[in-house]
């Protein structure tokens, strides 16, 4: 418990408290909108956050030649953002859906190079990724 930090327990309560609320709209759906499902489009969209790591491997005489005594890479929270598109695919009852979901991280990672002369230098390198996962989605009865 002495290792668990306190972001983690905000984290996980803030996500048990936000997927209740999903729940609830799960059974509003059904309870008041019968003919949800067989709607052919839906639309919704999506916020990620998340962290970018990077792996330095030096070649071996790279502290011989070179004035660096060390790097050390410091990740850095990032986020993106997407939408979310669900086409039924069929007609009538169809249980397939073709969805796609298009998304842009913004990402960014710090490297500290510490020199022989004691001095620190830190380096940001920024990312943009974007994604574009296509599901085939079957639902049964």
């Amino acid at each position: 418990m002495l290792n668990l930090h306190w972001y983690k327990i905000i984290f996980l309560s803030a996500f048990c408290i936000f997927a209740s609320f999903g729940l609830k709209s799960q059974r509003f759906h059904t309870e008041h909108l019968p003919n949800y499902d067989l709607k052919k489009f839906h639309f919704g969209i999506s916020v990620v956050v998340g962290s970018a790591r990077m792996k330095l491997v030096p070649s071996a005489d790279f502290y011989k030649r070179d004035s660096v005594r060390s790097m050390r890479v410091q990740p850095f929270p990032g986020f993106g953002f997407g939408g979310l598109a669900d086409m039924r695919i069929g007609s009538g009852k169809s249980f397939f859906n073709l969805r796609v979901l298009p998304q842009l991280h913004f990402l960014q990672r710090n490297i500290a190079f510490t020199f022989k002369n004691g001095n620190v230098d830190n380096i940001k390198v920024e990312s943009v990724c974007g994604d574009l996962p296509v599901l085939l989605k079957y639902r049964s009865v």
